[in-house]
Order: structure tokens, then C-alpha cells, then sequence
């Protein structure tokens, strides 16, 4: 058998607390901890039972793998893995609990990693698997197997890590007193400014060899294939953030198997000082302007933010932005339709358009709200964001007309609130998302006034933006930094629609993708039904950002038939 299946399945189910080795070099402790195979053979079947019935079957089949593979194991102890990361190459020591040392022997060399035992100390195993090697270690005193796999460059230090793990149980304190599906945790012990010196070079050693890792595509051009690694670039210097500067950060789940409903949490606390405890104290620091507006009935988008943006995310920010206007200048610049009067307003709109951006991200805090329906046909969008400049964006309006004919402005439409509305209507493919999703010709209605800006399309959506406005109270405090609730079925059926309507790539490269996407969409579009609702909510307070992710039925039962057609491909039924 396939010994890849195994490893998938214990990073599935595991990790948790470095052990002392990585303290003493200043890495954080990186946890995640598991109920053991009991819990996550009961999870997965309760997932792959919400399939289609001819899909089930699938999982009856992952659970008598999950079997196979757990031979000699205490099934129903928690399991636990340690992301080791001292020396810039990340190894995983895992601690399982085994009822019969022979069994679990056997069970590794059936999936291809025989055990040799050592001469010292007493239970000390090299597995040895020609290229592929590693440690395993027998904890006399509490049951448990601890074993890791090695490279060559790291099979000294792997071998150190195994020797000296001692007792998982304090890794499963927190998961068990929770009731948590999985835990994972990050803790820094070392808070000094040395150490933080030493994480953050390790940190650097991942973090290129990734980067390295990220390709453009053979019909990418170079300014896209910039944008998406910049992209990349900006995930990992939030991901070092954490690593370096987190007091302690956990994240845990929550499978409910009666109600079918997934919850993911979050709550974590910067090291005093650091730049990621400074940017959480300024989250709330700014009243919300729209803190009165409140969620129009049966909506499919409900969302408000009150985010700081810290001198690191300014700079990310504005060099993302530097990177999106060369590839816009290029598709304007290379487009065979536009008249060179027509690329001209359109470099203005968006240049104007990437200023409000700027000043926005430079006033240290974007605030905002969307609130959003569907009548079976259209959907019907309003929302507002702070902008420091808005006023500014009447006389960009101006050049609508002038980028394209078909477009057209109707400024000082209406009024509400001192809020003065515009008219618009964009020609076709002049903005191709707006054709998408709301339909060619539609109209939008653009508010400008009280350092904001407003947008609403769709059936009503005049009336909506001036009840809206006029909804305004008072700004006040709040601990809310982003709250986001959205019905996923509309949107997911409309771009489902869309894929299907859209030829298959030309390059041959890109078809294996396309037609992915294309069976996802189709997938989730029938799975969701009216159990669709995924709920976000994130807070800020006296120094912890925490949050949840709340999943309804409908997306649960997209994860059993992926997990069911995965085990299908896996195990080659």
C-alpha cells in the first residue's frame, strides 16, 4: 500500500507542542491536536453520509482504511504532531498511542517504513525506507509512540527531536477541555528581541524557498504573473507576523454531527511591543459611520468593516497597487478596440479611482458596509466605505463618457442625506465583472459626500441607497473589525452559469484547470440548496483578535462528496 495515504491522514488528524529543542533556538511551539482516529473516522463518515447515495459508499470504504492503517493504535487517544522549523527546513514529530508495540511495527512496515531497533536507549527504532528515513521512539510511560521522518541534511537534529519527546498529554489540556474537533496553537515562549531576530531569519528560509515555488503560468503575462506573487508575498508577511510576534495564537474547530454546522475560531495576542500588538490595539480606535445601518431582510450579502491598516499594510497595500496600475496601463495601452482618446479617460478614471485607494489605506482605518439581495433573477447591491478624498471622485465621474461609447453619467441624480447621487451606465465590457453580475446596461447609482463613498444596482436600488443614507446615525465605538454573512447559492449558481457559458481555453495547459472549476462549481452549485449561509465575524479587544467562521449544511455536504471522490481516487475503487 501506499505509504502518501498515511502521511495525509496523520496530518489530518494531528499536530502539537515543540519540544524543548525548539525553545532553546527561540522557535515557537506550533500545536495540533486530534481526538485520535475514533473522532476523526466519526467526523469524515458523518461528512461523507451528506454525499450523493451512490457517493456513500466511499466513505464505508475511507473508514476501513482508516482501520487498516491503525493497527496497533490506541484509536480512541488523541494524536498530536510538532511542526519543527529551528533550522529553515520544517520536519513534523507525531505522537500516537499504541495498544500493542508489535502490531504498530508491523503496521509501519506494511506501508513501507521498517523499524530497526537501536542499541540504546530501550525502544529507540531507525525507520529506514531506502531515500526516505526516520526515528521512532516508544514512551514506556505514557503509551505513546513518538516518530518523525528526515531528510539527510536533517537526520542528526530529527533523531535529537525524538529522543528527547517526553509526554503529549499537556497538548490535549486545552482540545479536550474545549470539546474541539482539532486544536491547533502557537506559542512563543522566548519573547526577547534576539529571539525575535532568530525567528524571523528562519522565518526568511521558508518563506523564499515558497516564493521560489510560485511560477508564472505558460499564459500568464509578466505583469499578472507580478501581481500574484506579490499577492503571495503580502500572505506571507502577515504569516511571519505571527510567527515572530505572536504571544499565542490558537485556532480550533467544531463539527457539529446532528446539526451538521462547522465552526472555526481563532484568538491570538501579540508579544508587548511588537508591531502585531500595536495593530491590534488600533482596531476599534475609530468610531464606525455606519454602525446604525442596519441588514436589509432575507439578504444574501450582509458585511461591515472597521479596519486599520498599520504602516506595513499601508506600504503592502500601495505596492500592490503600483503592480495592478502597470497591468491595467498594459491592457489599455494593448487594447485594439479603444481609441486613443477612450484609453486616455479610462487611464484618468483609473488612476483617479487607485488615488482614492491610497488616500484611503493612508487615513490608517477603511470602514464600510454592503448589504445585498436576490429576487430569484437580479441581485440588488448597496454600500458605502470611508474616503478621505471623495469629493474628488464627481470630476472623475466626467470621464466616463469620454472612455467609452455607451457610457453615459447623469450627475446630481437625486440627494439624500447631503449625500448627492449620480447616475451611471457603463457600455458593454467596459467593466466585465459588472456585466457578470449584475447584466449589461444595468444602472448604478454612485453617492458621494461626508468622506464617503456610495454604490447600489439592482431592481429598487435608488430608493435602497436614500433609506440607507438615511439610516446614518452617529458613529460609535465597536469591538467589530469585520463581519461578513453571505447566502452562497446565488452567487455560486451565477458563476456557475457564467463557466458554462465560456469556451474552453485555447492553451492547452490551462484546459485541466478549466474544466476543475468548472466541476467544483457544478458541485457546490448542487450541494448548497438553502442550507447555504456562511457567517464570518472578527473582534478586537483589550488586545485580542479573535474570530469564527460559522458553516451551515450545504457546504458540509460539497466537503463529504469532495472527501468521498478524493478517497474514490486515492484508493483506486
Amino acid at each position: 500500500m501506499n505509504r502518501i495515504p498515511l502521511i495525509l491522514v496523520l496530518v489530518l488528524m494531528t499536530t502539537a507542542t515543540c519540544c524543548e529543542t525548539c525553545a532553546q533556538n527561540n522557535q515557537p511551539q506550533i500545536t495540533i491536536a486530534h481526538p485520535g482516529v475514533t473522532d476523526l473516522t466519526a467526523d469524515l463518515l458523518s461528512l461523507t453520509r451528506l454525499a450523493p447515495p451512490d457517493e456513500q459508499q466511499y466513505g464505508e470504504e475511507l473508514e476501513a482504511f482508516l482501520q487498516d492503517i491503525s493497527i496497533g493504535m490506541a484509536v480512541s487517544k488523541p494524536i498530536r504532531i510538532d511542526a519543527l522549523a529551528a533550522s529553515g527546513t520544517v520536519s513534523y514529530l507525531i505522537w500516537i498511542a499504541y495498544e500493542d508495540q508489535d502490531e504498530f511495527l508491523l503496521n509501519l512496515e506494511s506501508i513501507g517504513f521498517p523499524a530497526f531497533q537501536q542499541a540504546s536507549p530501550p525502544g529507540f527504532f531507525l525507520l529506514d525506507a531506502g531515500p526516505d528515513k526516520g526515528w521512532l521512539q516508544f514512551l514506556k510511560n505514557s503509551n505513546y509512540a513518538a516518530l518523525a521522518l528526515s531528510t539527510p541534511d536533517t537526520h542528526d537534529v530529527v533523531m535529537q527531536y525524538v529522543l528527547e519527546a517526553d509526554d503529549p498529554a499537556p497538548a490535549f489540556v486545552k482540545l479536550e477541555k474545549d470539546g474541539a474537533s482539532a486544536l491547533l496553537t502557537l506559542h512563543n515562549t522566548e519573547r526577547s528581541d534576539d529571539s525575535q531576530v532568530s525567528r524571523r531569519d528562519v522565518f526568511q528560509v521558508l518563506r523564499e524557498k515558497e516564493l521560489k515555488a510560485v511560477q508564472q503560468r505558460p499564459s500568464e503575462s509578466t505583469s499578472k504573473f507580478e501581481l500574484r506573487k506579490d499577492a503571495w508575498s503580502i500572505f506571507y508577511d502577515e504569516l511571519e507576523r505571527l510567527y515572530v510576534e505572536a504571544a499565542e495564537f490558537n485556532l480550533w474547530s467544531d463539527l457539529n454531527q446532528k446539526e451538521s454546522t462547522l465552526s472555526i475560531s481563532f484568538d491570538s495576542v501579540g508579544i508587548p511591543k511588537t508591531s502585531m500588538a500595536e495593530s491590534i490595539a488600533e482596531f476599534g480606535q475609530v468610531p464606525d459611520a455606519f454602525a446604525e445601518i442596519q441588514p436589509i431582510a432575507e439578504n444574501v450579502l450582509s458585511g461591515r468593516m472597521n479596519v486599520s491598516i498599520d504602516c506595513q499594510r499601508q506600504t503592502n497595500a500601495n505596492e500592490f497597487l503600483d503592480l495592478l496600475t502597470i497591468d491595467v496601463h498594459n491592457r489599455i495601452n494593448n487594447s485594439t478596440t479603444l481609441k486613443d482618446t477612450e484609453k486616455q479617460a479610462t487611464r484618468v478614471i483609473y488612476d483617479d479611482v487607485a488615488t482614492l485607494f491610497r488616500e484611503g489605506f493612508a487615513s490608517g482605518n477603511v470602514n464600510g458596509f454592503v448589504e445585498g439581495t436576490h429576487n430569484g433573477t437580479d441581485f440588488t447591491i448597496v454600500g458605502a466605505v470611508s474616503s478621505p478624498e471623495s469629493a474628488s471622485l464627481t470630476e472623475t465621474l466626467k470621464q466616463l463618457p469620454l472612455a467609452r461609447s455607451g457610457n453615459s453619467v447623469d450627475q446630481n441624480f437625486a440627494s439624500a442625506g447631503g449625500i448627492t447621487i449620480h447616475k451611471i451606465q457603463l457600455a458593454k465590457g467596459f467593466i466585465e465583472l459588472a456585466d457578470d453580475l449584475f447584466g449589461v446596461g444595468s444602472d448604478f447609482y454612485v453617492g458621494v459626500g461626508h468622506d464617503q463613498i456610495w454604490l447600489a444596482t439592482g431592481p429598487g436600488s435608488p430608493e435602497l441607497m436614500q433609506s440607507k443614507i438615511e439610516e446614518l446615525g452617529s458613529a460609535r465605538q465597536s469591538e467589530m473589525v469585520l463581519s461578513v454573512d453571505i447566502g452562497l447559492s446565488p452567487w455560486i449558481n451565477r458563476l456557475h452559469e457564467l463557466a458554462d457559458q465560456r469556451p474552453i481555453p485555447a492553451a492547452v495547459e490551462d484546459r485541466a484547470v478549466w474544466r476543475e472549476n468548472l466541476l467544483r462549481l457544478k458541485q457546490l452549485s448542487a450541494a448548497l440548496g438553502t442550507a447555504d449561509h456562511v457567517n464570518m465575524s472578527v473582534n478586537s479587544s483589550d488586545g485580542n483578535f479573535s474570530g469564527t467562521v460559522q458553516m451551515n449544511k450545504g457546504i458540509l455536504r460539497f466537503f463529504g462528496r469532495r472527501i468521498a471522490l478524493l478517497t474514490k481516487e486515492i484508493l483506486d475503487l
